[in-house]
């Protein structure tokens, strides 16, 4: 009888070589500086210490496939949504209203009673 781990981790190398290839092949299209260095395509701006990083529309949880259709490369700022519309200055991610520093619903939690979240 086969062993099903081996196969799963067959098809897990696989995906790993697919994502690495598609990604080299996007850097290759992202515009560059005067200087060489690749650019986020959304922002045009260089990337953090977390470099470019490959995004897919469709995640793969949600049936999405590592294809050229439905990936693209984006910085982590832009990959993650923080801040004002592919802005790198703020920290918060825009669905929630809160920025990392806002900790006026924590506060308000507090004074309500519900600090620790347990029924005294």
């Amino acid at each position: 009888m086969p062993d099903p781990t081996r196969a799963q981790v067959k098809r897990h190398k696989e995906e790993l070589d697919r994502r690495r290839d598609l990604k080299a092949e996007l850097l290759l299209e992202c515009p560059t500086n005067d200087a060489g260095e690749r650019l986020c395509p959304r922002c045009l701006k260089r990337p953090d210490f977390r470099g470019l990083q490959l995004v897919h529309k469709k995640s793969l949880g949600s049936g999405g496939k590592t294809t050229r259709a439905n990936c693209c490369i984006r910085c982590a700022p832009c990959h993650f949504g923080f801040g004002e519309p592919w802005s790198h200055k703020t920290e918060g991610r825009p669905e929630s209203g809160l920025d990392n520093h806002d900790t006026t619903a924590v506060q308000s939690n507090e004074t309500e009673g519900g600090s620790n979240g347990r029924n005294s």
